[in-house]
């Protein structure tokens, strides 16, 4: 069942194992630069690599702090800067080599890992942790296997088992461990007192608020990155950081870091009897004390928040998505960007009934919609939402539905207002449309800016500009959120710094004169700056009312995100709207005035309401509750949050920036080996030997090389290949020699059947899309090679001296040309074992021939769809189908075979040795799959969680023929069930499948099914 042994993907297979790093890092053509630091070997996106030098200085001094009070020896590290996503994260691996990924594009607001000042050093000193936690190999037997071997990324369960005896102990540890020791250090080493790491963060609170409030902390086996509803996985995050805060504030006998060393002495997976020998008690009775506390804590923070009436809002989406800040539509709909747990983000409409339709765009990122009276819509999206490297675009939807995308890219947080008549056309300046947004910039930082667009409001679209220069206007500190006032020229927007978040106000003006489609124009400015309000935390999405008279906007500064109202000439009175128990992260006016659309959120998830606009039922102002850090218990129970000091902090100094130097990345010279080891598929045919990778840091370079022996007659096999990823064509060379068997195809006089056996010898060259992984959702590419067939003679001395009578082998060197075309939208959503609710399929065409004596042509197609008609109950239906064509020189090997080994796409499922041989195929396969027992449950605090097993009901058919397609063949025919086992060890899929299959045809047997798939 393992899709290693498929002819048509064989050779795709030989790259697969580069695809788990390759993917991760860059885009494909983006320029490197390398800047060295005693401690750092950073490579960052060259354009920008001299603005970045102050930032890397920086970083090594960071890594040099965090490295000495963990008690490591800090090694060269390499720090991976890039800007190729227009959103933040950051990613830590030490598994096969130690690399810290950073993006450069900042959080939003609604963001968790939004710090309004620097998300750069907060995620680097979360991804630190992560470092130098997990690259720590104490003596001892792992450090020995894991110095001989390398880290290994497994390809086949005997690898897997090599890399499990050498990995370093805390990789394996509870993704809530891992996490929460690197949201302590985020907020341990914060540097100010406003952005402080998740532990002192509003939104993080509050899910241990909403929580706490239904009696409902949940139990450390749901503690994992796998939890499959809201808030989708965060809970690794959420509550481990509740653990180590609890451990930084009640034990004052060893350091978060000192417990970090004391897992690195664990068995791989056995986390619990970790902090025995420093505090005398295990994880789990700690946790049960860290749970109690925080129960106790939140407590005290509801009865404090229920001293005013709570907003009664009536959820409108379903439980468990996330939805964005929404628009109003003039028929009372809203307009919101919305994401369920079982599909990609979109945009909807929801009515005042709840009413959910799609609205036939895709969301980016999940940001914000805004609106115009008349129905004219902005926001961001992509042109196309399925690339992962697109950047963001910003659509403008005219009120009878035209939509136009400016040319300018990597603008977020639109805002819209029109400059002219609904008549005017592009003779008449000026443009029809001003926009207002935030434009990101390769260094990292972010612009506010204005752009005009000319739009016909025709379907047809002639005569759009929407490549108008655009305007860079001052602000102070970090842009966030600009809004048109309506009937005015004043534009509002945040800003912040490290002190915090303000609303700024400033009128727009415009040169005399302007016509920006005739020619140059001199561009806008602004006018005095307003400071309307100032806070510390989160200011969200200010949003004016129809009239212009009134503001509202959302903040966190008590502790909870709620909703205000302000009157622009009252600057710093704020009338608290809500008092929620959750969090607020919108509110919008409707356009009469009488509605406000909000953002809240309670223990299912964010949802979209509404609320009358009703000053009289606002409770004015909003209680204010303690984000305290540590947790107020041991050594600082009663005491003044803001007085505690954390334990370790970062040095003030900024590093010696002009003392680095900016390189070239030369990918070539920096290719080290990563890896080794003992495989059953040291070719993607199977063979038992070894296989190694080398690579350079971000795997544009790949080289895979392996020898071992056959699986049927113990002949020699072994694999080297190249691939480089850099371009955006990747190109490829791959040389091979392969054994492979054909299922009971010599017929011999003494009335018996015996298997076939050959070695292949190939090499070939390739260029195309994605060959180095599927990220990017198809491959393309086409290659050219050489393969000569050999009989093993071993196998052939089964059958020696007798006479046999069967289908001419080819014993000779081919010469061929193909094409691969393959495509995939398929999700791994939590509904079922494997990728689900969508379209997968590959198409192969080959040319034998150019003067050698195979000359032949060969077309396979293969594809999938799967249809959860269901999927919060995992109900689905899966369609499967084959097809393929052959026609010139008739030998075995170009034969398509029903059953057997190298049956295509193991169709159909229980026919074990080869039915029939034929030229043409024709198959397909229905099934119908749903989950009979979905725990997704975790053993306590071990990284091990059965997730669910599914059942799968099949009916499968293909047949083969010798002169077309579905002609003269017999149909062969099964029908079966598998149980799939759905299980997780901390990020490893397992999933081992258990079956029958009775055929329908043939002997009409009843065979045994079985397939161990996993996703590392």
């Amino acid at each position: 069942m393992r899709t290693l042994r498929i002819p048509l993907v064989a050779g795709l297979a030989i790259w697969s194992l580069t695809a788990a790093a390759s993917d991760a890092f860059i885009a494909p053509g983006v320029r490197l630069a390398v800047i060295d630091t005693p401690h750092l070997h950073a490579l960052v996106p060259a354009e920008a690599a001299e603005a970045l030098k102050p930032r890397i200085a920086r970083a090594d001094v960071i890594y040099a702090a965090m490295a000495r009070d963990a008690g490591y020896l800090p090694r060269r590290l390499t720090l991976l800067v890039t800007d190729d996503v227009d959103s933040h994260n950051g990613f830590s691996t030490v598994t096969p080599l130690p690399i810290i990924n950073v993006q450069l594009a900042p959080a939003l607001q609604p963001s968790s890992l939004f710090t309004g000042h620097d998300e750069f050093e907060r995620t680097l000193v979360h991804e630190l942790a992560h470092h130098i936690s997990n690259d720590r190999d104490p003596n001892g037997f792992r450090r020995t296997l894991s110095n001989i071997f390398g880290r290994i990324l497994p390809n086949d369960p005997l690898s897997l088992a090599v890399a499990y005896l050498s990995t370093p102990a805390h990789q394996t540890m509870p993704s809530f461990w891992h996490e929460g020791c690197a949201q302590w250090a985020e907020t341990e080493y914060a540097t100010g007192p406003v952005w402080a790491g998740r532990g002192r963060d509003s939104l993080t609170h509050m899910v241990w608020r909403l929580d706490a409030a239904a009696g409902a902390i949940p139990p450390p086996g749901d503690w994992r990155l796998s939890y499959y509803e809201w808030p989708f996985g965060s809970r690794s995050y959420l509550y481990g950081v509740a653990y180590t805060r609890y451990l930084a504030g009640a034990v004052d006998r060893a350091s978060i870091w000192q417990l970090v060393e004391r897992q690195q002495h664990r068995w791989p997976f056995a986390f619990n009897g970790g902090p025995d020998p420093l505090l005398g008690k295990d994880h789990l009775t700690l946790i049960s004390e860290a749970r109690s506390a925080l129960l106790g804590e939140q407590q005290r923070a509801l009865a404090t928040l229920k001293t005013q009436p709570i907003t009664d809002a009536k959820r409108l989406t379903p439980v468990n998505a996330t939805v964005a800040a929404p628009a109003w539509l003039p028929d009372g709909r809203l307009f919101a960007a919305y994401n369920s747990p079982y599909g990609d983000p979109e945009f909807v409409t929801v009515d005042a009934a709840g009413s959910k339709r799609s609205a036939g765009y895709d969301a980016w990122m999940m940001g914000p919609a805004r609106s115009l009276g008349d129905g004219t819509l902005v926001f961001s999206d992509a042109a196309l939402t399925t690339d992962p490297w697109n950047r963001s675009r910003v659509s403008i939807v005219t009120p009878h539905g035209y939509r136009v995308r400016l040319d300018h890219e990597r603008l977020l947080q639109p805002d819209v207002r029109r400059t002219a008549s609904p008549a005017t056309r592009i003779s008449v300046s000026p443009p029809n449309y001003q926009c207002a947004a935030i434009q990101l910039q390769s260094d990292g930082t972010h612009d506010l800016v204005l752009c005009q667009a000319v739009i016909t409001d025709r379907w047809w679209g002639f005569g759009d500009q929407t490549d108008l220069p655009l305007t860079r206007l001052p602000a102070q500190g970090r842009p966030w959120s600009p809004a048109f006032r309506p009937m005015s020229d004043e534009l509002v927007w945040v800003e912040t710094d490290a002190a915090g978040s303000r609303l700024v106000m400033a009128a727009i003006e415009e040169a005399a004169g302007n016509d920006l489609i005739g020619g140059a124009a001199a561009a806008p400015t602004l006018g005095a700056r307003v400071v309307l309000v100032s806070t510390t935390g989160r200011i969200l999405q200010p949003t004016w009312s129809a009239d212009g008279k009134h503001l509202y906007f959302c903040a966190d500064h008590s502790g909870v995100a709620n909703a205000y109202r302000l009157d622009p000439t009252k600057p710093g009175e704020l009338t608290a709207i809500t008092n929620t128990i959750g969090g607020v992260l919108a509110c919008v006016p409707s356009p009469d005035g009488k509605e406000l659309a909000i953002v809240d959120h309670d223990r299912q998830g964010q949802f979209l309401a509404r609320i009358p606009n009703d000053p009289a039922a606002w409770p004015g102002s909003a209680p204010k509750i303690p984000l305290a850090w540590p947790a107020p218990v041991g050594k600082y129970a009663g005491a003044d949050a803001a007085a505690v000091k954390p334990r370790f902090s970062l040095p003030a100094e900024a590093g010696d920036a002009a003392a680095l130097t900016v390189e070239p990345y030369r990918g070539l010279a920096e290719i080290r080996p990563l890896f080794w080891t003992p495989t059953t598929y040291a070719v993607p045919e199977g063979g038992f030997g070894v296989i190694g990778m080398m690579a350079d840091p971000i795997f544009s370079h790949v080289l895979i090389g392996s020898a071992g022996v056959g699986l049927d007659a113990a002949s020699p096999v072994g694999l080297a290949s190249y691939a480089y990823g850099g371009w955006p064509l990747d190109v490829g060379a791959v040389a091979w020699q392969a054994e492979r068997a054909y299922d009971e195809q010599i017929v011999a006089s003494d009335g018996n059947l015996y298997d076939y056996v050959e070695s292949r010898r190939s090499a070939e060259v390739r260029l195309g899309h994605g060959l180095t992984g599927m990220r990017r959702r198809f491959q393309l590419y086409v290659a050219a090679g050489l393969a000569e067939y050999n009989a093993v003679d071993r196998a052939e001395e089964d059958y020696a001296g007798l006479a046999t009578f069967n289908l001419t082998p080819f014993t000779d060197t081919e010469r061929y040309a193909e094409a691969t075309l393959a495509y995939s939208d398929a999700t791994l959503f939590p509904t079922s074992y494997t990728l689900e609710d969508g379209t997968s399929f590959a198409v192969n065409y080959r040319h034998s021939g150019f003067g050698v004596d195979m000359d032949q042509d060969r077309v396979i197609g293969l594809g999938t769809y799967v249809l959860s008609f269901w999927p919060r109950f995992g109900q689905q239906l899966v369609f499967g189908g084959a097809l393929g064509w052959t026609e010139g020189d008739d030998f075995l090997q170009n034969q398509f075979s029903v059953g057997g080994t190298y049956g295509l796409n193991q169709l159909p499922r229980g026919y074990g040795t080869t039915q029939a041989l034929g030229q043409y195929l024709v198959g397909g396969s229905v099934a119908y799959r749903t989950p009979v027992w979905r725990p997704f449950s975790g053993l306590s605090t071990t990284p091990f969680v059965d997730r669910q097993t599914i059942l799968e009901l099949f009916y499968d058919a293909a047949k083969v023929s010798s002169d077309e397609l579905d002609g003269n063949g017999d149909w062969f025919r099964s029908v079966g069930a598998n149980l799939h086992m759905n299980w997780m060890i901390w990020e490893l899929r397992v999933n081992p499948g258990i079956g029958i299959a009775y055929q329908l045809d043939g002997e009409e047997e009843v065979r045994g099914l079985f397939g161990l798939d996993f996703i590392w």
